[in-house]
């Protein structure tokens, strides 16, 4: 089976602490091939050890032809825009808002994207 390709936004506490360690665990079923930080020490960090592309800009980490899914890893504050504007770029999200007033936005742009998602990754 062929390894699903992640990009992780946000390589702070969530993202570097937790994120990537539960990845790293599961290396037989994912690998890291992008991340996003507003702080370049992190997004150079990430691009070392994971030997991954690195961006300072979502839109420009969301254009990542490579990323199959993304990992939302952001201030909790941001999770719902990061989540819509990742749905928008045609990827599928891994880590949804909490939220119950905007899970009817996430929702609807999901069902969207349900069906790529199982077309695409089929796993």
């Amino acid at each position: 089976m062929d390894l699903i390709k992640m990009g992780i936004i946000g390589i702070g506490r969530a993202g570097w602490g937790m994120h990537c360690s539960e990845l790293a665990s599961r290396s037989d079923k994912f690998t890291i091939v992008a991340a996003c930080d507003l702080e370049q020490e992190r997004v150079d960090k990430m691009a070392e050890k994971y030997s991954c592309a690195g961006y300072t800009d979502i839109d420009t980490f969301l254009t990542d032809k490579q990323v199959e899914l993304v990992s939302i890893a952001t201030r909790t504050p941001d999770h719902v825009q990061h989540t819509l504007q990742a749905l928008a770029a045609d990827k599928i999200v891994f880590r949804y808002c909490y939220k119950i007033a905007v899970t009817e936005n996430i929702v609807a742009l999901s069902d969207v994207a349900e069906l790529k998602t199982e077309r695409r990754l089929g796993r």
